[in-house]
């Protein structure tokens, strides 16, 4: 041993003054590429038209970007389709939440089927994967049709795995189409220690349930290798892209991360959007990180990668553009079944806190008269009270043994002075009828007065998110749906009902479907948080298979011409090969479809 240490040693090894020590090298290091966030360009004044909220919006949506396509993509596109290849209906989804995905899905088989004249229903729900056991049971009623249902994301990386629905162990079935909304929380800009060292490098460490279910999810993909899912997406929260500095000074972010770890273990190539719902006309402010990953041999030698990202681009620019919706066509009838859940849900809820609340005072009494006996047997400590200027300070009702006119919380912003008396009258008025007006927290009622809203209801309808103090803001449009945000509509005075905030996200349910009878409402509210939203993913998904499709003519042998199809005929738009700059767009009109 010591003889190979003498026969590894050179001078010039030792340091000098004017050269430091030689740092060891790491062979396993390898630098980290930074992922470029793509965020499209559009212009309201171009597309004017909107689409009005429905249970089929989605197909309403391709419909729109089909007419917006230029003809050989509707050519390829449905050639693709006919070949069932690498899109074939197999339909998968981890970490699925509501799995809106699968809404969205069975939308463009329905939507294709009679658009594009293809033979039959393509679309099989083939798995799920839901950890919350009720969850898996409420994704079972609104989708019967799945096949199989899996409950731990780690389990997917075994050749069998255990499925709850039939309750035995099968082979891990294949799909391609796989959608993977993993957990956000130790990313998300609402959590405390979302800046923390250990929680920017969870996707590197693959520690926290962001990074240990994400490893699980590139785990799957690496053990199906080429028979896996050609159509991959992933959405996360804004603060995925957030950088930290490592040891060396280098600024790497989990997004830097995740696209290594899908490059280096399945080889594909991630590209990443940045997508708002409003972008596509729906009245929600829920800004995402919308993610593909492209298998590399579709492209490799067809185009660089570079125009990938260049040809993504341009095509997701033609979807965007929609004129937004009003926030009220959203909102549930002022009799509804669902209000009516929601009035004596607070009913109870404003009952168990006064039931608190006399409890306490009960116990306060007793406390008092207990130092009061004890002060009347020491005669010391009678004189100190008689000092401090007779009994000890009690609340003028804690012994009336009836409930305030108005909650804890009003009496301390009337103590604090922080609202006018004004507004506290008007607040007391509304809150005779409203129960949940007397459950908020006093945090809540100073938002709302610190934010302009003094009236109960109000004119004209406003959102404020008073959940979330330091964010809070009044809009004429929703925030971000959060599992546990409480979004205060002025108008209706009262909070936004779970069933609202699902038809925001894309899963339309009316007020007495029985899918959503005897399901708790903090159950909903938590799906609907978790959601995918519906136009984004269209967006991401359609965007993908266009760009798919013009893979295809570039396969295609020269000399040999598309097959041309019915819809294409009378217009002589063609190509910019290779780059595939964006086009004169087709404009959405209903005397085009009454033509056709």
């Amino acid at each position: 041993m010591a003889l190979r240490r003498a026969l590894q040693f050179r001078a010039e090894d030792l340091p000098t003054p004017d050269r430091p020590p030689r740092r060891p090298l790491d062979n396993d290091r390898v630098a980290i590429p930074e992922v470029e966030v793509h965020t499209p360009e559009y212009s309201l004044d171009t597309y004017e038209r909107n689409i009005p909220p429905s249970a089929t919006r989605t197909k309403d949506l391709f419909r729109l970007w089909s007419r917006r396509l230029q003809p050989l993509d509707v050519v390829y596109l449905k050639e693709m389709l006919v070949e069932s290849r690498p899109l074939d209906g197999r339909y998968g989804s981890i970490c699925s939440g509501m799995d809106i995905g699968a809404t969205v899905m069975k939308q463009f088989w329905d939507w294709a089927r009679f658009h594009w004249e293809i033979d039959s229903a393509r679309f099989k729900h083939t798995f799920a994967c839901e950890q919350n056991p009720m969850k898996r049971e409420f994704l079972l009623r609104t989708h019967p049709d799945i096949q199989h249902m899996f409950k731990d994301a780690t389990d997917l990386q075994h050749d069998s795995v255990y499925d709850t629905k039939y309750h035995r162990e099968i082979m891990m079935p294949l799909c391609t189409v796989l959608t993977a909304g993993f957990p956000c929380q130790d990313c998300s800009v609402l959590n405390p220690s979302a800046s923390s060292s250990s929680n920017r490098s969870c996707v590197a460490t693959g520690s926290l349930r962001t990074g240990s279910v994400l490893q699980a999810i590139v785990q799957y993909l690496k053990n199906q290798g080429r028979a896996g899912p050609t159509f991959c997406f992933f959405e996360n929260v804004l603060g995925l892209k957030h950088s930290s500095t490592d040891a060396d000074g280098h600024k790497t972010s989990n997004l830097d991360h995740l696209g290594h770890l899908v490059d280096k273990e399945t080889d594909r190539l991630l590209h990443v959007w940045h997508l708002d719902p409003r972008m596509f006309g729906i009245p929600q402010s829920r800004p995402r990180l919308w993610m593909t990953a492209i298998p590399r041999r579709m492209f490799t030698g067809l185009i660089p990668e570079p125009e990938v990202h260049k040809l993504l681009n341009s095509i997701m620019n033609t979807l965007l553009g929609l004129k937004e919706n009003p926030l009220c066509d959203y909102l549930v009838k002022p009799r509804s079944s669902c209000l009516k859940d929601f009035h004596s849900e607070f009913v109870r809820k404003l009952q168990v806190i006064r039931t608190r609340r006399a409890r306490r005072r009960a116990q306060e009494q007793a406390r008092d008269s207990e130092d009061m006996q004890n002060t009347n047997n020491d005669p010391e400590g009678q004189q100190r009270r008689q000092s401090l200027g007779g009994s000890s300070y009690r609340s003028s009702r804690a012994g009336s043994g009836h409930f305030s006119r108005c909650s804890s919380a009003t009496r301390l912003l009337a103590h604090e002075k922080v609202v006018t008396k004004d507004w506290l009258k008007t607040f007391r008025r509304a809150a005779r009828t409203r129960p949940y007006l007397k459950c908020m927290t006093a945090r809540k009622r100073r938002t709302l007065f610190k934010l302009g809203v003094h009236q109960f209801p109000s004119g004209h309808l406003k959102v404020v998110d008073i959940s979330q103090d330091k964010f809070a803001h009044a809009t004429d449009h929703s925030p971000c749906i959060t599992p546990k945000g409480e979004r205060y509509l002025t108008s209706e005075c009262r909070y936004m009902v779970p069933l609202e905030s699902l038809r925001l996200q894309g899963k339309w349910f009316s007020p007495d479907d029985p899918a959503l009878a005897e399901v708790p409402q903090t159950l909903v509210a938590d799906l609907a948080g978790n959601a995918f939203e519906a136009s984004c993913f269209a967006a991401t998904f359609w965007a993908t298979m266009v760009f798919h499709g013009r893979l295809r003519m570039l396969q295609r042998p020269p000399g040999i011409p598309p097959e041309p199809h019915s819809s294409a005929t009378g217009q002589d738009r063609q190509y910019h090969t290779p780059e595939f700059d964006s086009q004169v767009l087709l404009e959405y009109s209903d005397m085009e479809d009454e033509q056709h």
